[in-house]
């Protein structure tokens, strides 16, 4: 949880404010949850190769660092270990995120709370 008590959630999904059919869904599901108060969300935004590399605010309780593909298994480690997340959400309609990730340690799995859409 985050210090004012909200449940912190790292996305792995299309960039949210891209224009594909999983960034904009990831997007329109993370701004409805913001409403209710209670979450907050560090999304890894994945795409084949962005323009800008440069992690993106849109607020204190969204924030998205772009990333090739759909990072690597040191990425999330490293993340799990800093950000301390309460849930990792996977949405995709690739099975490539799921190839990208399935060779996680099963200690991460036991960590965290695994969502995968």
């Amino acid at each position: 949880m985050t210090e004012d008590g909200k449940f912190k959630v790292l996305v792995l999904s299309d960039h949210a404010l891209s224009t594909s059919g999983v960034g904009t869904q990831t997007r329109h599901l993370i701004e409805g949850l913001l409403e209710k108060g209670c979450w907050s969300f560090r999304q890894f935004g994945a795409a084949l190769k962005h323009k800008d590399y440069r992690t993106v605010v849109v607020n204190n309780d969204f924030i998205i660092k772009p990333i090739d593909g759909f990072g690597n298994p040191d990425l999330l480690r490293v993340t799990l270990a800093t950000e301390k997340p309460d849930i990792l959400f996977i949405f995709s309609d690739l099975t490539s995120l799921y190839v990208s990730i399935k060779n996680i340690d099963e200690i991460i799995i036991k960590i965290i709370n695994f969502f995968f859409v």
